[in-house]
């Protein structure tokens, strides 16, 4: 009896160690990073940021844009992990 007792108590500590990492503040950068990568791709798919002398603004959207396509990836594919191992808890 006291073994089945165990086996749950050791199934809801992963749990609970799980759902510690599993937290509202990565689903909310993420939703602010996917929000500012929309904003950036239509302000540089815009005609008029390219007229006149705007080669500082440019340079600084597109590598911001840059730096968030190699940072969601990998929020993305930590959340999901995250998501699969608190399913299987």
């Amino acid at each position: 009896m006291m073994e089945g007792v165990a086996k749950k108590q050791a199934l809801v500590d992963r749990f609970n160690e799980i759902a510690a990492n599993y937290s509202d503040e990565t689903a909310d950068e993420m939703a602010k990073l996917q929000d500012e990568a929309k904003t950036l791709d239509k302000a540089l798919a815009d005609p008029r940021l390219y007229a006149g002398n705007k080669t500082d603004l440019i340079n600084r959207a597109t590598t911001r844009r840059a730096v968030i396509g190699k940072i969601l990836p990998t929020l993305e594919t930590e959340w999901l992990e995250l998501q699969e191992k608190l399913e299987a808890a």
